[in-house]
């Protein structure tokens, strides 16, 4: 039995931080938790792995930041992601859609 080898190319940090996925043109909003992150990527829990689209939007409310992000991986229960493009303020941005999250 071989053991797992790490391929990224930064190491991630644990944490336990409550998000929210957004997809569908933000129509769709549904709580998660990441439980490790890098500057490139996560690792989040979310008890719909297998039925989330390949892209969608992690949603850090406490930042007030949004990050595009498509999946590298999954299964039951988690999801692996990759983060594309730098980090959005959505407080800063006045689209109406991103108006829920602001209350938040």
């Amino acid at each position: 039995m071989s053991a797992t080898v790490d391929q990224r190319s930064e190491p991630r940090r644990r944490v336990v931080k409550g998000t929210k996925i957004a997809y569908g043109d933000f129509v769709f909003v549904q709580d998660c938790t990441v439980r490790d992150i890098s500057s490139q990527g996560a690792r989040v829990a979310v008890s719909s792995a297998m039925e989330l689209p390949q892209e969608f939007f992690l949603v850090f409310t406490t930042e007030r930041v949004l990050r595009k992000s498509r999946v590298k991986w999954r299964k039951t229960g988690e999801v692996g992601v990759i983060f594309e493009g730098e980090p959005h303020n959505y407080m800063l941005d006045n689209d109406p859609r991103l108006r829920q999250f602001k209350q938040s």
